[in-house]
């Protein structure tokens, strides 16, 4: 099962991080204001940066000594981020789990460790990945270092969306925040697309240069 920080379901399939895909997620944090996406290329120091409240944010609200020794020097490095997720791979082992094909995005697939079907190795298995993401300092580290990744100066994520929109063609130029939230509380078809998809994983394009 593919999983993007979203609702985990038992079949196998894509879903969703920072949970049903990222692409459902990102939509609704848009019309909700929130911003999910980010910042600063994940090795760049980022102290008086665009992501420096984020990590002072997370510093003081983590329980977690390991995240905030991550956090400490306002950057994600490419050893933090490996350590990062042997810890979440570590946790999810003690249950019979792993996470396959683990990407920048947090995105990975959870299976059972010994091949079998999730809910018979672990019913509680959606729990437990939680747990697993919480405890490791993935849930904080991952989305952090993804964000900063898309986004490196923490630019207005409902701005980039529409203005990503625009450039695929999928809205007219007048297409504003007001008229996405209407579109994707009415179901609006093109919100299947993978043009939206790839809009809502990626709207700068970073990972598409």
């Amino acid at each position: 099962m593919r999983v993007r920080r979203a609702p985990i379901s038992d079949r196998g399939e894509k879903v969703g991080r920072h949970p049903a895909s990222l692409a459902v997620v990102f939509a609704a944090a848009l019309v909700t204001q929130l911003v999910s996406c980010s910042g600063s290329p994940p090795d760049t120091p980022a102290s008086s940066g665009p992501w420096a409240a984020e990590f002072e944010r997370l510093m003081e609200t983590t329980d977690s000594d390991f995240t905030r020794a991550v956090l400490d020097d306002y950057r994600i490095d490419d050893v933090e981020y490996a350590e990062t997720v042997a810890r979440f791979q570590g946790c999810l082992g003690g249950y019979g789990l792993e996470a396959q094909e683990y990407e920048p995005d947090g995105s990975f697939v959870l299976a059972a460790a010994d091949g079998g079907q999730l809910s018979v190795v672990d019913p509680d298995f959606e729990v437990h990945t939680k747990e697993c993401q919480d405890s490791s300092g993935e849930t904080e580290i991952i989305t952090l270092y993804s964000s900063m990744r898309l986004n490196p100066d923490n630019l207005d994520t409902a701005t980039l969306m529409i203005e990503c929109l625009k450039s695929a063609n999928l809205v007219e130029e007048s297409f504003s925040e007001a008229d996405y939230a209407e579109a994707f509380d009415a179901g609006a078809d093109w919100l299947e697309s993978p043009e939206f998809a790839e809009c809502a994983e990626d709207p700068l394009g970073a990972t598409r240069q």
